[in-house]
This record gives C-alpha cells, structure tokens and sequence, in this order.
C-alpha cells in the first residue's frame, strides 16, 4: 500500500506540474576557472627578429622587456621572487621552433613575441601544447588558440591613421598598394573607416616590372595613393616608388604606411618624398620613456615597439599575480582583467597598491595604462587601442613626426 500511495503522489505531482506555467529556472553561466600550473617563478622569454627583415626593430624591444623587469623585481619581483628572463632568437619559422623548444626546457611561462605573423603562427600551436602564453608587441595571430596575445595595433589603427592622412578631397579616388599578403584585413578596416579606395591591387616578391600597375592607377586617374609593405621588401618597394615618380605622381599624392617607410626614401631621387604622409600603428614613444629606452640601450636607431613590449611584460606580471598563479594558462585567463575594466594605474608598483587596497573593493579590480597608452586587449586577444602616428616628409626624404592620435 504504501509504495502504490507513493505512485499516486508522482502522479499527482506530475499532473499539477503538467496544468501550471512555471518560469524556466535561469542557468547560471559556468565560471571558467584555470589549473594552476605555475612554480612560484615567472619565467619570461623573448622570440624576437634578431637576424631577419624586421630586425631594426627589435633592440628597441628588447630595452623594453628589459626595463620591465628590472621594474618588476624593484618592485619585490613576483610574489617576493625575482623575474627571470631569457631572450632567443625568432627570426624565422626554423628558428623559432629551435629557441621556443629552449625556452621551455627554461620553464617560461610566457613569450614575448613572435615579430611575424608567419612566425606567429608557427609557433602558436607549440605553445598551447606546452602551456606557454605568447603576447607578441608587433604582430597578430592567424588562428589564435586562448594563449595567443598582441599589444600590437591592429588594422582598424591603421586604417583610422590612412583616412586622418589622406587629404579629404581625394578621400573618394584613393587607391590602395599592397604587398602581397601584407595588410590583409586593411581594406575592410579602410571600408569601415570612410575610405573605399578606387583601385586596390598587390605587388609581388622580387618584381620589378610595375608598367601595367602605374597604367591601371592612370586610367582610373586617382588623387591619393597609399602604399603598405614590410621591411623585407624594401627593393620591391623603391622600385614601385620610382615607377610612380616618374610616371608624374609627386610625394603629396603618397601615403607610406608602417615602420618600414623610413628606409624608402633612399633609393628615390633626392626631395621627391617632400610632402608624403606617413601612417604607422602605434603612439609616439613618449620623450622620459624614450630616454629610458636609449639609457639601456645607447646604440638604438629607433624606439617603435619598446613601449608595447614593455607592456606586455606588466601585463604578464599582473595578470600572474591576479591569477595568484605565475603558470602561462593562469596568465592568459587574466590578462584582459589586468587590462581593463578596473581602477587605472601606470605601473606594477602602482597596480599593486590598487590590488592591495581591499577597503577600496579593489582586490581585483585594475585597469593598466602603459607606456604605449591603453593597454585593453579585446575578445580576439588583440589590442583594441586605435592609437597611430602621423609624419610627414622632409626635403631630405626623411619622415618627421607631426601628430599622435
């Protein structure tokens, strides 16, 4: 009796709930939470260009990583124990999966770098399979895994530079040169910024033959034409450049985009540049961090990228010691805390202060400004800054700064 009583009850119970509207119960999102996986030691490591076309640009880099960590253990190190670095070489695909096999066998956590995308990508899959966050200074990820991050500027900074340099009343018959596979997501960015250009085409690895292109831009008899392509492609670069002088285009009609634009002007004709706009991602490096830059390192020909690879040093710092947790998971899960979303501060000393200021609800609770400004990384693990600088070219074919966004 009793168990057929019973089945009455589920009955019951299951006909009431059949006869009455109840509000779905809300699902609490899931918190996503991180194995610790750390050591007491954060162990930071350096996957630069030392010997390839970008390799200007990574002394200045290297100052900055540097400077960081000397920061990092005057101010106590993490979690009371100094930060170790190690720098390898990234120069290419080859060998940066030599060095990043190196710097595991160091026990990083994290990397700064690869300086390429192409190496970028190589390298990402390694470093999820060992556990090793990357944030890279100058370049974005193909395919990035939840370990994968940039402080670089993305196109849409560019693209907001081009449209800032391009004289508005040519914003209409614009045209856009690219190098092959260079800037792939520029034009949609350029869309989306205003400026759809006229005539968008590529130029090629070892070409030197640019007749058809400079025709194509006289038919379509465009106003401003803005030209993107590495350091790597300096003689393709020049010799469009003298196609385009002396097909009658003359340098206020050019937009040179990126770092490499300062090694243009000295394969032209001298004072043919006079009047170029030049574009590169990124704010100027500010004049006291500059000099801490050129302090560490007397021999630099220029600080672009110092400040964004200082800034992903803290960053790191920062996010291993919200994570309490110095392993490179720990460190990817957090660095977007550390970046945003809190109580501003301009250095990890400073950010420590915050985060130790419970009376203020601030336990977990910072936002780090850098030396290259906003430091906030978006979904994507990218940087979303929109910060670029503006130059302008002398007489003497040499880009001079005259405005910062």
């Amino acid at each position: 009796m009793r168990r057929v009583g019973t089945l009455l009850l589920i009955a019951a119970t299951v006909a009431l709930t059949g006869c009455t509207a109840l509000e779905p119960t809300p699902t609490p999102t899931p918190t996503v939470t991180v194995a610790p996986s750390g050591d007491g030691v954060l162990r930071i490591g350096t996957l630069l260009d030392l010997r390839g076309g970008s390799r200007a640009q990574s002394p200045a880099q290297i100052a900055g990583i540097e400077i960081a960590v000397r920061d990092l253990n005057r101010a106590g190190g993490y979690g009371g124990v100094p930060v170790e670095l190690f720098h390898r070489d990234g120069s290419d695909a080859a060998a940066a999966t030599k060095s990043f096999a190196a710097l595991v066998e160091k026990g990083v956590d994290v990397v700064i770098g690869p300086s390429s995308t192409a190496v970028a990508d190589v390298v990402s899959p390694l470093a999820a399979e060992a556990g090793v966050a990357l944030i890279s200074p100058t370049a974005t990820f193909t395919d990035p895994s939840a370990l994968d991050f940039s402080t670089a500027q993305t196109p849409a900074a560019l693209a907001a530079g081009i449209v800032d340099a391009v004289p508005k009343a040519t914003l209409d018959n614009a045209a856009l040169i690219t190098f092959e596979g260079d800037a792939a997501d520029l034009q949609g960015e350029l869309d989306d910024a205003g400026l759809t250009p006229t005539v968008a085409t590529t130029f090629a690895p070892g070409q030197t033959d640019f007749t058809q292109l400079v025709a194509g831009l006289a038919e379509a008899d465009v106003a401003s034409i803005v030209i993107s392509a590495p350091n790597a492609a300096k003689a393709e670069t020049t010799s469009l450049l003298n196609a385009l002088l002396a097909a009658g285009h003359e340098g206020s009609s050019l937009v040179l985009l990126g770092t490499a634009m300062r090694s243009w002007g000295s394969s032209v004709p001298a004072g043919s540049l006079e009047g170029a706009a030049g574009v590169a991602a990124g704010a100027v490096t500010l004049p006291a961090f500059g000099n801490q830059l050129r302090q560490s390192d007397p021999g630099l020909t220029t600080s672009r990228f110092g400040a964004e690879a200082y800034d992903a040093v803290v960053l790191a710092a920062i996010a291993a010691t919200l994570a309490d947790d110095d392993g490179g998971p720990s460190i990817a899960h957090h660095l977007r805390a550390a970046s945003s979303g809190g109580i501003p501060c301009a250095s990890f000393a400073e950010c420590l202060d915050v985060l130790s200021n419970v009376s203020a609800g601030a336990k977990d609770d910072v936002d780090y400004v850098g030396q290259s400004g906003s430091a906030d990384l978006d979904e994507g693990g990218n940087s979303a800054a929109r910060s670029f600088t503006l130059y302008r070219f002398t007489a003497k074919n040499a880009p001079e700064v005259v405005a910062a966004d």
